[in-house]
């Protein structure tokens, strides 16, 4: 895992981390987008019961995941 994030890949800009709850047993889940609303990178209906889940398939990059 990586504790930093990676810019957006399509705007450059910082991403943000999102953390909600999961009902019914409140458990935390996590998203991590771009919220620039010029990127095209749209965010993704995709939450993970972990941070550095979320983290880590943010920051994965096809090209090599450099």
């Amino acid at each position: 895992m990586e504790d930093k994030l990676k810019p957006c890949p399509f705007c450059g800009k910082k991403p943000i981390i999102f953390e909600g709850i999961a009902l019914p047993k409140e458990l935390p889940m996590y998203k991590v987008f771009c919220d620039d609303a010029d990127c095209v990178h749209k965010p993704s209906a995709s939450f993970y019961p972990a941070l550095h889940a979320a983290i880590d398939d943010w920051n994965w990059r096809v090209n090599g995941n450099e």
